[in-house]
């Protein structure tokens, strides 16, 4: 089972996933993506673990990073993901009882073909949350069983939906 948040930049989609899974009894496993601060006129943008959600602080500068932007650009690091973010998703798939939350994917990763598959066969096989971004990017393909578009008008609404249907569909 799959229940994607999709929607515009900033609409609140992050938001509402974690305020979704905020009361979620059940143990949770994943990545998210998350921006350091901006140095020298650079930010990076790290992946991580979705167990440093409730952290504050910057990420840690051994942190593996994803990609980053400039004045001159992106510069975007797929290995990354097929190393790091495959190893994420390898302990999800050791975990049969977790929710496997995804915070998000989108066009970064559209060169990491091993991510891309170790994503695809856990949305195949297990129970997956997340975000996506607008465009859908490399997801064309990916089985999304309910893809709701987050706006203004329903962000507030969309993490009740994403409640209630996890309560319906359990595992």
């Amino acid at each position: 089972m799959t229940y994607f948040f999709t929607g515009p930049r900033n609409v609140g989609k992050s938001t509402a996933l974690r305020r979704g899974l905020a009361d979620c009894p059940r143990p949770m496993i994943g990545l998210m993506t998350r921006f350091g601060p901006t140095k020298d006129g650079e930010r990076k943008l790290y992946l991580l673990p979705w167990s440093v959600l409730n952290r504050r602080e910057a990420p840690d500068s051994d942190a593996p990073v994803c990609a980053r932007m400039n004045q001159s650009g992106k510069t975007v690091y797929p290995q990354v993901f097929d190393r790091a973010g495959e190893a994420l998703l390898r302990q999800a798939a050791e975990q049969p009882e977790a929710l496997i939350v995804l915070d998000e994917l989108g066009f970064l990763e559209q060169d990491a073909q091993i991510f891309h598959a170790a994503v695809l066969e856990l949305m195949h096989s297990r129970t997956v949350v997340g975000v996506v971004r607008d465009g859908l990017g490399a997801w064309q393909d990916a089985p999304f069983d309910r893809l709701l578009t987050v706006s203004e008008e329903n962000r507030h609404d969309a993490a009740a939906e994403l409640r209630a249907y996890l309560a319906d569909h359990g595992k």
